[in-house]
């Protein structure tokens, strides 16, 4: 039985029949006595609105797309990612793709300088600024997350930059509706952060009372399972320096997801801890640096070289005052002048600086070293006669763009040919023999090497050194020099103390604990595998028969040009082995010391 429908002014009966449909709907629209036609088309209206709504709704939920508007990666570790929103040329960017789109291109233009290649006049550093991007899509929304950080300390983190987008309503996500869908306020997750974190804190520092300060929401993204996930800084420092200052503070980067915070270290980033995890991200072409950068890669067609240092007049004749003096000083056997001031007569012997050309730059610590390419000629049989080859000299340069002064330059006892003018740079500011045979320890920014000395521990945290003057120990090359052993649990360092300059230089360094690798991320408690995989030109034998008790143990000689492949003794090797080198000895298969020592003629 076919039940009966409720009539209703609004309905008419359905008919098989065309011609009856036919007059039913003329009987509508012409008003046949019983239709009310302002409520039949009032109806109407609201359908045509109706309509209207959804054909809206359909063009906010049209596909948006990522492309990509800057890819930039210089020589200098300048990384720029700047992406943008795309939809159909024939529809109209929704409110959402409009606003997201507009704070691309003031992203963009915070970088112009870098991209330009101008910056003597910019806020940004020469080198190491960073704007890199994690794209990731779900099925409603678009994340564009960038992790964003300028030249810095180890004390410093990078900072957060969102843009969330809703493909269902066509507009930006903001963070106040990112927390209220979460069920979160910020000053609640500043409580949970310090919550979590409070406790745990200078644990391993008696006395010391340390607590997280300055919490701050930078940003966002929606998670796979369209749950907010948020991203804060925030500092540990103690919590009254006036009071007691155990430690210097550091500012760091917190990553809140379902309830919890992981710290993100930014300083020992791998494939398995990236800010976004891999599975997550949206993969582009050409690759993104998260895409090639963890997988020990370059971008496509390489890194561009940076443009160059452009100088003010001012900082142009500071930076020539700061290099004259050094060769006035350093070489005060010659009369030494620019060519630009040369004398209307010049003595015989004089030498002049002809010109100083930019030859590249890289971050030190807090400051940069910027080297340039000196070319001398020296005054002899009335004419000026240029040198075969042109000198390099390193400047200190600060955060303001100033010179500060002169780090010195590439000393005769190595060579820079086939260098990194950023490794000769370093190598130089740092006043190592050699920048492969050093050793970092965990959370200070300069190595220590045979050649230099840092002094790396804090008698509050680690304890006095006990320094024992060697008597009778040579070679002593000035009046008042010396050699010293110091040494602190788990270090032996023999030192050489040069009296006329007040500067102790590294010869031989013992280590034994685990706060210390090398350049290639070796350290104490290594597998034999992981050192002959870091080191494949390390040797096997007795290092100049100084270590006849150890038969166990490889070596790096770091001025060596063998072939591993054919030569794996040190017994077989073609030259005598000078210079600075690194030992391994291992207990088993353990690395259990790790030795940096010079050989000297």
């Amino acid at each position: 039985m076919t039940p009966k429908l409720p009539r209703s002014p609004l309905t008419t009966r359905l008919s098989s029949s065309a011609r009856e449909t036919e007059d039913r709907i003329r009987s509508i629209f012409q008003w046949k006595k019983k239709r009310p036609p302002a409520l039949v088309l009032a109806v109407t209206a609201g359908l045509i609105v109706l309509c209207g709504g959804l054909v809206s709704c359909q063009e906010r939920t049209q596909p948006v797309t990522l492309v990509m508007d800057t890819q930039y990666y210089d020589t200098q570790g300048n990384y720029i990612e700047i992406p943008a929103l795309a939809m159909s040329a024939d529809e109209q960017p929704t409110e959402g793709v409009s606003a997201i789109n507009q704070a691309l291109s003031q992203l963009r233009a915070e970088y112009q300088d870098i991209l330009d290649g101008d910056i003597a006049d910019s806020f940004l550093s020469a080198a190491e600024n960073h704007c890199l991007l994690y794209p990731s899509e779900t099925q409603r929304y678009w994340n564009l997350l960038f992790f964003r950080e300028a030249f810095h300390t180890d004390l410093n983190t990078g900072h957060i930059t969102s843009l969330v987008y809703d493909k269902e309503t066509g507009q930006q996500v903001t963070l106040e509706e990112a927390l209220e869908l979460a069920g979160q306020t910020a000053d609640g997750l500043y409580q949970a952060l310090a919550n979590q974190y409070d406790p745990t804190l200078g644990q391993d520092i008696p006395g010391a009372d340390l607590c997280i300060q300055n919490q701050a929401v930078e940003g966002f993204r929606m998670g796979a399972d369209g749950n907010p996930i948020f991203y804060l800084t925030a500092r540990v420092d103690d919590r009254d320096d006036a009071v007691s200052d155990f430690v210097s503070g550091s500012d760091n980067l917190y990553i809140w997801s379902g309830g919890t915070f992981t710290l993100y270290d930014q300083y020992t980033v791998t494939d398995l801890q990236p800010l976004v995890p891999a599975q997550e991200c949206t993969d582009l072409d050409p690759p993104l640096w998260r895409q090639w950068n963890f997988s020990g890669g370059e971008p496509d067609g390489g890194l561009s070289s940076a443009s160059g240092l452009k100088l003010s007049d001012s900082d142009t004749k500071l930076r020539d005052k700061l290099i004259l003096t050094y060769y006035q000083q350093a070489y005060p056997e010659w009369n030494t002048y620019w060519l630009t001031e040369k004398p209307s007569v010049p003595q015989e012997g004089d030498e002049g600086l002809d010109s100083a050309v930019y030859a590249g730059e890289t971050p030190l610590y807090e400051t940069t070293g910027v080297a340039f390419w000196i070319q001398k000629a020296q005054y002899s049989s009335g004419q000026w006669v240029p040198f075969p080859q042109r000198s390099l000299i390193v400047l200190s340069q600060g955060q303001d763009g100033s010179f500060q002064g002169v780090l010195g330059e590439p000393t005769a006892s190595f060579s820079i040919e086939g260098m990194e003018i950023e490794d000769i740079i370093r190598q130089t500011a740092w006043n190592l023999l050699d920048i492969n045979v050093c050793l970092y320890r965990d959370g200070y920014p300069n190595p220590i090497g045979p050649g230099n000395w840092y002094d790396l521990f804090r008698p509050a945290y680690d304890g006095e050194p006990e320094i024992q003057i060697l008597e009778g120990w040579e070679p002593i090359y000035s009046e008042g020099s010396y050699w010293d052993r110091w040494s602190l649990d788990g270090l032996s360092a023999w030192r050489y103390y040069a009296a006329d300059q007040d500067t102790f230089a590294l010869n031989t360094l013992d280590v034994t604990r685990d706060d210390f690798a090398t350049p290639r991320g070796i350290r104490v408690g290594a597998t034999r595998a992981e050192v002959q995989a870091a080191y494949p030109e390390a040797v096997t034998g007795n290092y100049w028969d100084k270590y006849p008790d150890e038969p166990d143990m490889l070596f790096y000689i770091a001025w060596g040009d063998h072939d591993p492949s054919q030569v794996t003794d040190f017994s077989d090797l073609d030259f005598p082995g000078f210079g600075p080198a690194i030992l391994f000895f291992f207990e088993g298969d353990t690395l259990r010391q790790i030795t940096l020592t010079d050989m000297f003629d």
